[in-house]
C-alpha cells in the first residue's frame, strides 16, 4: 500500500488526519484561546508575527527562558552562548 492510500484510509476511519513536519509536535489549546491569539496577531501586524504558530512558539520560548532564569538554570547557558563558548 502506498502512503497516500494509507492516509486516505486513516482519514476515513478516524475523520481527521494531519501531517506534522518532522521534528515538530502538535499541542492542543482551547478554541477560545486560539481565537484570542488569532485576533491579537491579526490586530497587531506591526509586532511582526506572521502566524499563530510563530506567536505561540515565541511566547513559549520566552516563558521557558524566564522560568529557567528564575530557577537559575538558564542564565549560565545564556552567558556561555553570549561569550561564544
Amino acid at each position: 500500500m502506498d502512503t497516500v492510500l494509507i492516509s486516505q484510509i486513516i482519514f476515513s476511519w478516524c475523520g481527521t488526519y494531519s501531517r506534522v513536519a518532522k521534528g515538530y509536535r502538535q499541542v492542543s489549546i482551547p478554541d477560545a484561546f486560539y481565537e484570542e491569539i488569532d485576533e491579537f496577531v491579526k490586530g497587531h501586524p506591526k509586532l511582526g508575527y506572521t502566524s499563530i504558530a510563530e506567536f505561540v512558539k515565541v511566547a513559549v520560548r520566552e516563558k521557558m527562558e524566564s522560568l529557567k532564569e528564575a530557577s537559575g538554570q538558564g542564565s549560565v547557558k545564556r552567558i556561555m552562548k553570549e561569550r561564544g563558548k
